[in-house]
């Protein structure tokens, strides 16, 4: 009776063992603590909520519908029925917990892209007290940010580092790399050390051409004070960009918000596949850092927005 009683119980925990396997559920954003066990504990109270009340109706059945069972029997039937509600209570969380789609690094074709956005899931410069910004930015397509970059290197470490505003910068380590690889597309401004106030030899920031704007299909939708968030990260160009991408690129628009709410308002960077590769292979990054663009035909590449 024990064994099948332990049974029972073991199995209404299946539906959040097998849900929390998923990777795409719907209330938990695609990020680093993106885990089997935060997906479990997140489903638990759920699903034992969902098998609870398939469980009450159940009792009441029985109650009301008279059954001789021996002992044995009984404990089998509380056993399938456990198996019911929980294949049940899985049928339903699959419905309406998880997303129709996979994250895209989760997806088989992630790697067969051939530009993604390159936007860190987390800034390794976050700290205001770590960088410093001087300047403005150009409105016109002058190619390369005006913005001045100081730094504050007793607070920073690492080959790849992204400001909250979308500065890019590479250590030498890198830069040498890009130059093996012929990549092409990117220069290099000196970034200057807060406190020396000298040019380093260390790290440098890297600028970028403007492509072409974004695809009519890439949806906007108004952020606050004026500036523009972009919907579900979804974005489209025209096959024609593949003519005049370089390896390094930056879009025209600006992206995000000035409340940093959920990044700050910035152009974002644009690489090829190689690139991506290259990062991924040589640097650390993961495949959550990227966001492959979706190429389509058309022929109207002015972006569009909604209020």
């Amino acid at each position: 009776m024990n064994i099948f009683l332990i049974c029972s119980v073991l199995v209404t925990l299946l539906p959040a063992v097998y849900l929390a396997k998923q990777k795409n559920l719907l209330f938990i954003d695609n990020s680093k603590n993106n885990n089997f066990l935060t997906r479990f504990i997140f489903l638990l109270p759920g699903t034992l909520s969902v098998e609870l009340i398939f469980f009450l109706i159940s009792i009441i059945l029985f109650i009301f519908i008279p059954f001789e069972l021996s002992s044995f029997l009984y404990w089998i039937s509380v056993l399938l029925l456990s198996l019911l509600v929980s294949s049940l209570t899985i049928l339903i969380f699959k419905k309406y917990v998880l997303r129709s789609d996979l994250p895209f690094e989760e997806r088989p074709d992630f790697d067969k892209y051939d530009l993604y956005v390159f936007m860190p899931d987390e800034r390794e410069i976050e700290d205001s007290s770590s960088y410093k910004l001087t300047g403005k930015i150009g409105s016109a397509r002058i190619g390369i940010q005006v913005k001045e970059l100081s730094l504050n290197f007793s607070k920073i470490e690492g080959d790849i580092l992204f400001t909250e505003h979308g500065e890019f910068i590479v250590s030498t380590r890198v830069l040498n790399m890009l130059q093996d690889k012929n990549l092409t597309g990117y220069k290099t401004k000196s970034v200057v050390d807060l406190k020396t106030k000298q040019e380093s030899d260390s790290y440098f920031q890297l600028v970028a051409d403007e492509l072409e704007p974004l695809s009519s299909q890439t949806v906007f939708k108004k952020g606050f004070f004026g500036s523009i968030l972009i919907d579900e990260n979804k974005l489209y160009y025209s096959n024609s960009i593949l003519e005049t991408a370089a390896d390094f690129n930056r879009t025209v628009e600006y992206i995000g918000d000035n409340t940093g709410f959920p990044y700050y308002h910035q152009r974002f960077w644009v690489i090829t596949n190689k690139t991506m590769k290259m990062f991924l292979s040589n640097f650390g990054k993961s495949e959550k850092d990227f966001i492959p663009i979706q190429l389509i035909n058309d022929v109207n590449s002015e972006s569009i927005m909604e209020s």
